[in-house]
């Protein structure tokens, strides 16, 4: 069909030995998917790969990114239930005290990571630099850049 000729079922058929009820279904799922057309009594041809498929992609993404949103709202919504619970179990949960410097920095490390929008700090105390490197301007400016790529400043 790629060849820019239109067909019959029964010829696209004969030509790729599948049997004409199948050939027949196929058509008809490609079409659906808009990657052929009916062109007349009975006639086929395909559409344009770069068109069909284009559209294609951007339906099938577009469906993805609903679908991931839907996942999203029900993780907020269980995160929620969670923190809930959490808090009702153990109100001191609601703040987090941690004095050990490798504790910290992997606590911190955490939540760097996890931000998926902003991340403010007003202060950049020792307790933010990896544990057992002195603070350097070049390891500020690294994380800074990357954050920056990461679209979070």
């Amino acid at each position: 069909m790629l060849s820019g000729q239109q067909c019959t079922v029964a010829e696209l058929a004969e030509s790729t030995g599948a049997g004409v009820p199948r050939t027949g279904q196929t058509l008809k799922r490609l079409a659906g998917l808009g990657l052929v057309r009916r062109v007349g009594r009975g006639r086929w041809e395909a559409v344009s790969p770069r068109s069909a498929l284009s559209a294609l992609l951007h339906r099938r993404r577009s469906e993805a990114e609903a679908m991931y949103g839907e996942v999203e709202a029900e993780l907020s919504g269980l995160h929620r239930l969670y923190r809930v619970n959490q808090l009702r179990s153990d109100p001191e949960a609601l703040v987090g005290v941690l004095s050990d410097p490798e504790a910290i920095a992997r606590r911190i490390d955490e939540v760097n990571r996890s931000v998926t929008t902003h991340l403010w700090t007003l202060d950049k105390p020792p307790y933010l630099d990896v544990v057992g490197q002195p603070h350097f301007h070049e390891r500020e400016k690294t994380t800074t850049r990357e954050w920056a790529e990461r679209g979070w400043i």
